[in-house]
């Protein structure tokens, strides 16, 4: 989680066609239907609006099956889950010894 400096960009939950890519850019074409994974700073990048630029760690492509709404809507459930029980609830895994002498 990030404090916003402000002034500050919105959103990280975006779909769309690649409509251009920057120089040294590999594995993302235009034409290219791409959906956002919340790596990066709103503070730099924001994606709500007709177009949005985001740096290319940060984009992938979807299932020909989604709508763009699912392909938006796909990554951010997983990482809030894992920021509250990863870093802030400090969850860990834990090792169990089994005893099989029956």
């Amino acid at each position: 989680m990030e404090n916003p400096e402000l002034p500050s960009r919105l959103g990280y939950e975006a779909a769309g066609i690649v409509d251009a890519v920057g120089p040294g850019t590999s594995g993302i074409h235009i034409g290219d239907r791409v959906s956002t994974i919340p790596s990066f700073s709103m503070g730099n990048y924001g994606v709500y609006g007709e177009s949005a630029i985001v740096p290319a760690y940060a984009v992938t492509h979807y299932a020909a099956g989604l709508s763009s709404v699912e392909a938006a809507a796909i990554w951010m459930q997983y990482l809030t889950a894992f920021g509250a029980l990863i870093e802030f609830g400090r969850m860990q895994k834990k090792r169990f010894r089994i005893d099989h002498r029956g």
